[in-house]
């Protein structure tokens, strides 16, 4: 849905002499900013909400990923995971949350065998 909405705001902003934004730029834009990209009264409070939007969801990611952190802040396999380069705190907690109890696992090739 949000692919969709960037390539909305992108033929509005370019049809109208701007440049097309990404996703991160389009996160960044005030209220001045969206005044003077849309002119339409529908068009700007359409963009407001959907900035709002994008706010409250930034918000509740960042919560729910203190969450996370906190509940494998001490946590021995947790810490092994990060150890594996390439394996940062997102990647590890899902391995440790979808895996369950790694010891269940015989060998190497059966918890691999798993993972696909």
């Amino acid at each position: 849905m949000f692919k969709f909405k960037n390539s909305v705001y992108n033929n509005v902003t370019t049809r109208n002499g701007w440049k097309a934004f990404n996703r991160n730029e389009i996160k960044q834009l005030d209220d001045d900013d969206l005044k003077l990209i849309f002119k339409d009264p529908y068009l700007l409070t359409h963009a407001e909400q959907d900035l709002e939007r994008i706010a409250l969801l930034t918000h509740q990611i960042e919560v729910i990923e203190q969450k996370i952190q906190a509940s494998v802040e001490h946590d021995s396999v947790f810490d092994r995971l990060l150890k594996i380069p390439g394996i940062g705190i997102t990647l590890a907690a899902t391995i440790k949350y979808e895996s369950g109890e790694i010891s269940r696992f015989s060998s190497l090739k059966k918890f691999s065998s798993y993972c696909r």
